[in-house]
């Protein structure tokens, strides 16, 4: 799990350990396991764990293209 400081900006930009399996359609233990794993980059903020939509969209164009057999770009 990342360890960094945040500004007001990107602070809009995170979302919570729910909101991903929302937004997903996966169980929060899958967001767990994800994170555990290194498939979801997880940041701590105050105790708490967040995760950039960017880093998410990313991971998950991964995830398709490693299913394609494109590899990773």
């Amino acid at each position: 799990m990342h360890k960094t400081t945040f500004n007001q900006e990107t602070h809009r930009n995170l979302l919570t350990r729910r909101q991903v399996s929302e937004i997903l359609c996966i169980d929060l233990s899958t967001v767990h396991n994800w994170t555990k794993s290194g498939i979801l980059p997880a940041y701590r903020l105050g105790g708490r764990v967040y995760y950039k939509i960017t880093d998410i969209e990313n991971s998950l164009k991964k995830v398709v293209n490693l299913k394609d057999g494109r590899g990773e770009s």
